[in-house]
């Protein structure tokens, strides 16, 4: 199942993600920083992991990048994000049964690969 990995979930590691998605994206620092309402040395000092951003500017940068805020800031990959997306959008008395369920499917899964 995907869990949160704390060493994904360290600013450190959301600010490699930010350094390595805008390059991906052939953004600049400035652009991004234009768009979030910041300076350059703003933006620099949130991809060396010296500042962290908040969870709106989170958002909103993910948005920027064209990727899900998972993916940005939890490291979680594409597929993981649209699953999150469906299980909040289930009522809340719903949504223990389905992650418990999909936590049988991945065990399952994982044990097919090993026969």
């Amino acid at each position: 199942m995907f869990e949160a990995n704390p060493d994904q979930l360290s600013s450190a590691q959301v600010a490699k993600r930010i350094a390595k998605f805008r390059a991906l994206r052939k953004l600049t620092q400035r652009h991004l920083a234009i768009e979030l309402g910041y300076t350059s040395g703003n933006i620099s000092h949130v991809e060396s992991g010296k500042v962290s951003l908040s969870l709106m500017h989170l958002k909103k940068l993910a948005t920027l990048l064209g990727i899900h805020p998972l993916e940005l800031i939890a490291g979680l990959p594409p597929e993981a994000c649209r699953l999150a997306d469906h299980v909040s959008g289930l009522p809340a008395e719903r949504r223990p049964i389905a992650v418990r369920l999909f936590g049988s499917a991945v065990e399952m899964a994982d044990a097919a690969k090993h026969w």
